[in-house]
């Protein structure tokens, strides 16, 4: 019994001693499987991000309209040539301009002429060049980092020649921009961005010079020429048919327009991980559980995204109804001053009255700077018109008729920023008025007139909050959160399926179709809170019109002095209370017997006459 019991326990030792390598085996392989899964996390991560970065890179070089046999467009020392920006038609003009702002931004262009364009323009704009202090602040970082990345005078000489017009291929090349120009691109714009980074560079924060430097006369001319206009081109927002079929059909201006891209990165990165499911589905038994954790995820997602678009859909709806109360305040100035102009007595009463001389003459001066106003306004908190707010601009409003020389350097001299000078217009509106009924053109009392300031007091709280929408639009903190909710969702999601036993197939659709939703809200909301779509974020293809709202606002500025224009009731009759019978008619009008017994009656005398 004791050899027996000997026997056990040697042969159970034997036993002890043979699983351990089993089980230093098992817990290598475990260690080699989970080092293997980093290394495809990381290079699925990699894989990702180069996505990413080849998606942006083209983009940029879309949006910026490089040319496609110019290689090196990228390697100018950080200065781009004018020729290499294709200024779109005035269709587009909006999107050229942002781009090319954003892309100016990004990469620091075009400062190194800032001195010599403030030299040559100082005699002509006096103090009015003065940028605010975010603009200097961001314009004396990109100096900094122009002379950190050695520019030569040769470079600065090239550049001073591009302002002037002519034509430089001489620039050195920029090697770090070469070799990664994303990266690049990145801390340019990062260090750009002195002021709140809440959000991007917006036409608020963008530098003087380089918009006056982006400004061509063929730029100017398309803006002048689509402000000028009495009848929009295109509504205010896109319009749709209601029906299902339609809006099936439809592709420009969806969510599946702006989406696609991050829906299609997605499902690569969702393949990849069906590879590895395939591969180690070993592995996927230790993520069990995980689809508690990605459900608790998606509720809270869900909640704060609903919630996210309902707050960029008010501060869109906000802008848009303060646009169009500004629009209709001007409105109201046009009509109350073409009610209370002073009009001429016609010796015969049956001729209809006109405005005098005098009176049609404020009517027209009032109608031309509330079209300046109107213009200024929008090129003040909108990239799409603010090149018309550069000296350069300004000088092409003169010769284009817009204003007159007098006015552009009492505009140019005044100590103001360029982005509050439509102040100035609407106190010389105010002003008209006064001078106007005081000399006898506008008629009316102290109530009057009270109610025409107040007006002009309602346009000033419009045009002032639109600016304070946009800068306060939302905060950095729940755009954040946000963000981070729907991409850990997105990623996380192919997890959650495969771990629950979902087909490969599966789980790739469903990270597509989760994605066109998730993601499409949250691109949705982005695109709310660019109202007039300064950022150029997204395809940008259903913003407000900006060029609607001036179209609309120059007609409805003539509109009540041209409706008015001929009286047809005679003012004397009216006083004298004798009005004849052809303007006092019945209430229903004529019935058909009357009519029939007046047409009897008419040709009666016709036969007695003959």
């Amino acid at each position: 019994e004791k050899e027996g019991a000997v026997d056990d326990v040697s042969s159970a030792s034997m036993t002890t001693k043979r699983s351990q390598p089993r089980r230093r085996r098992r817990s290598r392989g475990s260690t080699t499987m989970t080092m293997v899964s980093i290394q495809i996390i990381s290079m699925m991560v990699l894989l990702v991000t180069t996505a990413t970065a080849l998606v942006e890179f083209s983009n940029v070089r879309n949006n910026c309209g490089l040319r496609n046999n110019d290689v090196s467009a990228f390697g100018s020392s950080s200065h781009f040539s004018r020729t290499q920006i294709l200024i779109k038609p005035c269709y587009n003009h909006k999107r050229s301009i942002t781009n090319s702002l954003q892309m100016n931004l990004r990469t620091g262009s075009l400062f190194s002429s800032s001195n010599h364009h403030r030299r040559r323009h100082h005699h002509r704009d006096g103090p009015a060049r003065r940028s605010s202090s975010s603009s200097s602040d961001t314009s004396r970082l990109f100096r900094r980092q122009q002379q950190q990345s050695s520019s030569s005078s040769s470079s600065q000489r090239s550049s001073s020649r591009l302002y002037n017009g002519e034509s430089s291929s001489s620039a050195p090349k920029n090697k770090s921009f070469l070799r990664n120009p994303i990266m690049s691109m990145r801390r340019a714009a990062a260090a750009s961005s002195s002021t709140s980074s809440t959000r991007l560079n917006m036409v608020l924060t963008t530098p003087e010079s380089i918009i006056e430097q982006i400004s061509t006369q063929k730029l100017l001319d398309d803006l002048i020429d689509e402000s000028v206009r009495t009848n929009a081109r295109k509504p205010i927002m896109m319009q749709f048919d209601p029906s299902s079929g339609w809006i099936w059909r439809r592709w420009k201006g969806t969510v599946f327009c702006e989406t696609w891209t991050s829906c299609v990165r997605n499902i690569l990165y969702a393949t990849v991980i069906a590879i590895f499911y395939k591969a180690r589905p070993s592995f996927w038994e230790s993520l069990t559980g995980f689809n508690i954790l990605w459900g608790q995820l998606l509720s809270i997602t869900t909640f704060t995204l609903t919630f996210f678009v309902n707050q960029s859909y008010a501060l869109w709806r906000k802008c848009y109804e303060l646009s169009r109360t500004l629009q209709g305040r001007l409105n109201d100035l046009g009509m109350a001053m073409a009610a209370y102009a002073e009009r001429s007595e016609p010796e015969d009463p049956n001729e209809p009255s006109t405005y005098t001389s005098g009176s049609r003459q404020v009517l027209e001066l009032t109608g031309r700077y509330i079209r300046v106003f109107n213009i200024l306004t929008y090129a003040s908190f909108t990239s799409s018109h603010r090149p018309i707010l550069t000296p350069r601009g300004m000088r092409r409003l003169v010769d284009r008729g817009l204003i007159t020389s007098k006015e552009r350097q009492i505009l140019s001299d005044a100590q103001l920023p360029v982005t509050q000078r439509h102040n100035a217009i609407l106190l010389w509106i105010m002003r008209v008025f006064l001078e106007g009924r005081q000399a006898g053109y506008i008629e009316g009392g102290d109530g009057f007139e009270q109610q025409f300031l107040e007006k002009c007091h309602v346009i000033r709280g419009q045009y002032g909050a639109i600016g304070d929408e946009l800068q306060g639009r939302m905060p950095l903190a729940y755009a954040h959160i946000v963000q981070v909710l729907v991409d850990v969702i997105l990623w996380m999601y192919p997890f959650m399926a495969f771990s629950t036993g979902m087909s490969p197939l599966m789980g790739v659709l469903g990270t597509g179709l989760l994605t066109m939703f998730y993601q499409g809200l949250f691109d949705l909301a982005k695109q709310f809170l660019d109202p007039y779509d300064n950022e150029s974020y997204g395809q940008g293809e259903d913003p407000l019109c900006v060029d609607t709202l001036v179209a609309e606002t120059n007609s409805g500025s003539v509109r009540f002095m041209n409706s008015f224009e001929f009286q047809p009731f005679s003012s004397q009759q009216l006083k004298e209370g004798e009005l004849d019978k052809e303007s006092l008619l019945p209430l229903r009008g004529y019935s058909l017997e009357d009519l029939e017994n007046m047409q009897d009656d008419i040709a009666e005398l016709e036969t007695e006459l003959a």
